[in-house]
């Protein structure tokens, strides 16, 4: 009987401390994140590379391509003014800028539709990347512009923070790059504490 009741209080502990997250908080997280990761993958394969003020990607075990995107208070209000602007006057300088940045301008118009503030969203945790066996940069670029992420999946576990937010979210799951942007089925947003 002891157990039982020890269960069961368990059980309602953790039933209380994963409450679900309103969808105003969901819809924020969802885009600080999505914004975040398309701002650091946009630096990745941008030629020069740039990096994003709180994202650290890691490279182990020899591989080409990132294994983790670590998030250290990472505030996407900060991103814009990172993203490089380049020179559009004629056809030929727009089709060699988007060559050399190929996400660039689709991260740039989402942070600014998006027109985050300083302490609007702030994200902590981690994106644990799977690529497809022989993948690296040149092929990974031929198949997000083609709108196409086989074999390509993140595993996140990341908190956010911040001003536009009721309360604290934590995003765990899998996300996948799909020809809409990022396939977000399998997040689960849980209010956190």
């Amino acid at each position: 009987m002891c157990k039982f009741l020890v269960a069961m209080l368990l059980f309602a502990l953790a039933s209380l401390s994963a409450r679900e997250v309103n969808d105003h908080d969901r819809i924020v997280a969802y885009g600080a994140l999505y914004d975040t990761l398309l701002s650091v993958a946009s630096g990745y394969l941008a030629q020069p590379s740039y990096g994003m003020p709180g994202c650290t990607l890691m490279t182990e075990h020899g591989g080409s391509l990132p294994d983790t995107l670590n998030l250290t208070e990472a505030d996407p209000s900060t991103y814009l003014g990172r993203l490089p602007v380049h020179d559009e006057t004629s056809i030929w300088k727009r089709m060699r800028s988007e060559a050399l940045d190929p996400l660039g301008n689709m991260a740039r118009e989402y942070l600014v539709v998006h027109d985050w503030q300083k302490g609007d969203a702030c994200l902590t945790g981690t994106v644990d990347t799977v690529w497809p066996q022989g993948e690296n940069r040149v092929t990974l670029v031929a198949k997000l512009l083609a709108g196409r992420g086989d074999g390509i999946r993140g595993n996140v576990d990341v908190t956010i923070t911040g001003r536009r937010l009721y309360e604290a979210v934590h995003v765990t799951g899998v996300i996948r790059p799909s020809e809409d942007g990022l396939d977000a089925e399998n997040l689960l947003f849980e209010a956190f504490e």
